[in-house]
């Protein structure tokens, strides 16, 4: 199966930004909701190559679902590669995971994002999270390997490249069809802090050695940067 080059999205990026009806996302519209597809419009889709961000979306194993109509949705390794594709923007999908109380959360996303995520809750959520993940807030990160999966997932964002999830969370509206009541998610102690600090966080860029991929940043955004 042949994959594309990470330099042909760099140049797709670029081409699809001059584009007046694909307009950028910006950090106002960082937040989804607890379903895959969240963040995308009707005309762009997970598995296509139209990104509100230039962030493709996490590649859920492929079984996922044990093969369910409703659960194909989920499935866009046909399009990505699996999660160990050094062509993601941002590099491989990682995970770091942190414990809040009795409960664990893990965030699931390129490494470039999972790295700076990481750091973000460390500094601003220390009040709920053990020790250890203060010190060394990157000690826990590893490659996807396949789980969590995606009906743990509380929030996703930026057009789901972004999630985190909780393993005292179990949504079995992912594998139904669109509109299911999704289960209601428990008072987990931190996760308002959590899921705020991602919102505000999460990268909207890319940094290369050569070069950095931008999408539709606020102007205070680019005024900070320097763009």
């Amino acid at each position: 199966m042949h994959l594309p080059l990470l330099h042909n999205f760099q140049r797709r990026a670029v081409n699809n930004r001059n584009k007046k009806k694909k307009q950028y996302g910006d950090r106002s519209q960082i937040f989804g909701t607890r379903r895959f597809d969240s963040g995308y419009d009707a005309d762009r889709k997970p598995g296509t190559s139209e990104h509100p961000f230039i962030f493709w979306p996490i590649s859920w194993p492929g079984t996922v679902g044990g093969g369910s109509a409703n659960a194909a949705y989920l499935n866009v390794e046909d399009k990505y590669g699996n999660a160990t594709n050094p062509d993601r923007v941002g590099g491989p999908m990682m995970i770091a995971t942190f414990s809040s109380g009795s409960t664990n959360f893990t965030i699931v996303s390129d490494d470039f994002t999972v790295r700076r995520l990481a750091e973000a809750i460390a500094s601003s959520c220390m009040f709920f999270l053990s020790e250890p993940f203060i010190s060394n807030s990157t000690e826990n990160i590893e490659a996807y390997s396949g789980s969590p999966l995606p009906e743990s997932v509380v929030q996703y964002y930026r057009s789901s490249s972004i999630a985190l999830t909780s393993d005292g969370y179990i949504n079995n509206a992912t594998y139904s069809a669109p509109g299911a009541p999704e289960a209601g998610l428990p008072d987990f102690p931190g996760l308002q802090c959590f899921n705020q600090t991602i919102g505000s966080k999460a990268p909207l860029f890319v940094e290369f050695p050569s070069r950095t991929i931008w999408t539709a940043n606020t102007e205070e955004e680019r005024s900070h940067y320097g763009r």
